[in-house]
């Protein structure tokens, strides 16, 4: 009926469960033992049953990097892993030689449109000039400004409440393929915040902020993974692949490392990395 005795504690506790999704067939250890495998059709695995404490899980699979956390299990409670994403050993690297994918992935930032712009100017007083980059989500203007990296939030039908500045000395900031968060970064950390309530672990209200990264290494771009559950982060001359949730530790995985990496962009369709060198487009299957 969902109780164990806890030889620890000596008492009856309620059990709890743990749940994931990962590669299929990959292999779930739990304490170091081998607790089952995940489903060869849709990655699954969950385990009941476990004594409310915290347990060192492992996932591995031949051909693939290994994914670690130390997972606490309440009483009574799924403690649940959605995006337990692998990353492969060897990853196919290829040299792009179509001009439409090159463009596609690589076009310039754009302003917004005059409209967006003229707001923009009016709110904070400054030049059209001074504006590095604009983005609208439904009634809500992010600006970044090109002096001093001032990263705003306007309001647009709430002109009694004025701008919030949300940070300075940032470099570029991009929104989630679902518009539910938005990263932004200068050269030594890397944020994002919520911008609608999840519904899925680990739970976040709109509002929350984290900080993902803080390095004296030098970010210099990132972009969201298909399911917004990681970000491609550029740091110096590597290409990071790194997991958002937290708990237990966060998983970061290193896809490329080379020299003359100017911008790093992810396409979902084709779901392939696309880094812009000085000479050349680098095609990598995620």
């Amino acid at each position: 009926i969902g109780y164990k005795y806890d030889f620890l504690n000596n008492r009856f506790v309620k059990t709890g469960s743990l749940s994931l999704r990962t590669e299929n067939n990959a292999n779930i250890f739990i304490n170091s033992r081998k607790a089952g495998s995940a489903s060869f059709f849709n990655g699954f695995f969950s385990k009941g049953g476990l004594l409310p404490r915290e347990y060192a899980v492992a996932i591995e699979k031949d051909g693939y990097q290994g994914w670690q956390k130390k997972v606490l299990v309440k009483e009574g409670f799924i403690s649940d892993f959605p995006y337990a994403h692998l990353i492969g050993s060897e990853l196919v690297i290829a040299t792009v030689v179509d001009s439409a994918v090159a463009s596609r992935s690589f076009g310039e930032i754009l302003l917004a449109d005059d409209k967006n712009q003229k707001l923009a100017v009016n709110f904070l007083t400054i030049s059209p000039k001074d504006i590095k980059k604009i983005d609208k989500k439904n009634d809500i203007l992010y600006v970044l400004t090109k002096k001093g990296g001032y990263f705003y939030r306007i309001e647009i039908n709430k002109e009694d409440q004025g701008p919030e500045l949300l940070a300075s000395n940032i470099e570029d900031f991009i929104f989630s393929h679902d518009d539910q968060k938005i990263v932004w970064y200068n050269g030594n950390e890397l944020w994002v915040e919520w911008l609608k309530n999840s519904d899925r672990q680990p739970y976040k209200i709109a509002g929350d902020k984290e900080l993902i990264i803080r390095t004296s290494e030098t970010i210099r771009g990132t972009e969201w993974y298909s399911d917004d559950s990681y970000l491609f982060v550029l740091i110096n001359n590597r290409v990071e692949f790194m997991e958002l949730d937290s708990r237990g530790g966060r998983n970061s995985y290193k896809i490329y490392e080379g020299n003359n990496i100017k911008r790093v962009s992810y396409d979902q369709k084709s779901e392939k990395l696309f880094l812009l060198l000085f000479n050349k487009i680098l095609s990598i299957e995620i």
